[in-house]
């Protein structure tokens, strides 16, 4: 089995891991990035909370998944930042193995397929539905009715152009945006401020685009060359130097990317982009099931990284983690009354988000299949 999943997370803004870190430690009374009182782990262990917390509630973050088929393979891992499907009724597409269209999936249950039929367990075909499948630790599965009967083309990327395929451990969802350092006409970028890029999330095969005279091009190295990871090799085309000189601008697409998993061999290739926003036309290949899902948002751990929810919610993201650290034993310290006057903030923000999200699309309260289509299993 393999699942690949694609996101556009596009450009950010707003506040950066240590501002939201000041933000808290104002809110408590403390200075700026003075983890005295507060460490800076529960300081961020608090809005990291609160950043899942404020995505599983609102659904704001949406992005697709196409999951590739195997023959007599029923279970396959949902994506590890999975929270729900976004449609709770018709969760996902079949499209046929001729490429002419697509089949609504309906999400069914055990039960209800015990009900209709003793022996659906063992029946092989075109898939016609999706039940919630086992969990193991964090993998959570999805299984599909019928067993398919045929594998799903697999995803070739010369099919869509300006999609590239890296290696693992994605772990920042952000872009990283820096400056040229050092050497003119220079086929290496060299980060003025000397960061370790690998731990901004930067992997060989994302784009890097020189903003100043517009080339760019897939990352082939990342080495070391006046600090530890701070130099990219890379080819750039289409430009009107195709190289770096000091002062130049760039951006590498790091918030970009798609996922293509076997749960079998517990490995995970990625999918990156030559050109801002080619990944939302992601082509799925004939065979295999597509569908929308809720996500949670990548984890805060750099200094200079945005949380992925608009701009205008990461105040909120303070109140929740001010509140319940005011709720906390911090040398006798505890004011219960002052944090329930945030969170009553963070409740009036989740509620914003709700409404922003345009998740209340009608869908029917009842998740019961059609008696018409419970008849065709």
């Amino acid at each position: 089995m393999a699942e690949q999943q694609t996101t556009t997370t596009g450009l950010f803004a707003g506040k950066t891991l240590t501002e939201l870190e000041d933000g808290v430690l104002s809110k408590l009374g403390e200075t700026a990035q003075t983890f005295t009182r507060y460490t800076q782990a529960e300081v961020d262990a608090y809005l990291n909370r609160a950043l899942r917390e404020f995505c599983f509630r609102t659904r704001i973050l949406k992005t697709n998944a196409i999951t590739i088929l195997k023959a007599s393979i029923r279970y396959y891992k949902l994506p590890t930042n999975f929270l729900d499907f976004v449609n709770p009724r018709w969760v996902a597409r079949y499209r046929d193995a001729g490429g002419t269209g697509y089949t609504r999936l309906e999400r069914i249950s055990v039960q209800k397929l015990d009900n209709v039929s003793g022996t659906w367990r063992d029946e092989v075909g075109t898939p016609k539905g999706l039940f919630l499948g086992p969990v193991y630790g964090n993998t959570r599965m999805v299984g599909v009715y019928p067993i398919p009967d045929a594998d799903g083309a697999t995803y070739d990327v010369s099919q869509d152009t300006g999609v590239v395929v890296s290696g693992s451990n994605v772990s920042i969802g952000n872009n990283v945006t820096g400056v040229h350092k050092t050497g003119a006409n220079s086929v290496f970028y060299v980060d003025t401020e000397g960061r370790d890029l690998a731990t901004l999330g930067v992997m060989v095969g994302m784009a890097i685009e020189n903003l100043t005279d517009g080339s760019k091009g897939a990352i082939t190295a990342i080495g070391d060359s006046e600090a530890t990871n701070d130099k990219i090799s890379v080819t750039l085309a289409g430009g009107t130097d195709n190289d770096f000189d000091v002062g130049d601008s760039v951006i590498i697409y790091a918030g970009e990317y798609g996922v293509l998993t076997s749960w079998a061999t517990d490995t995970e290739q990625y999918l990156f982009n030559t050109e801002f926003g080619v990944l939302g036309t992601v082509t799925t290949p004939n065979g295999n099931i597509e569908y929308e899902f809720i996500r949670d948002a990548a984890k805060l751990s750099n200094a200079n990284q945005y949380p992925e929810i608009p701009w205008m919610f990461h105040d909120d993201l303070e109140w929740y983690a001010a509140g319940l650290l005011l709720g906390t034993d911090h040398d006798g310290r505890i004011d219960k009354s002052l944090g329930a006057n945030f969170l009553m903030l963070w409740e009036a923000a989740v509620t914003k988000g709700k409404e922003m999200c345009g998740d209340n699309l009608g869908f029917p309260e009842t998740l019961e299949p059609d008696s018409d289509y419970i008849g065709e299993l």
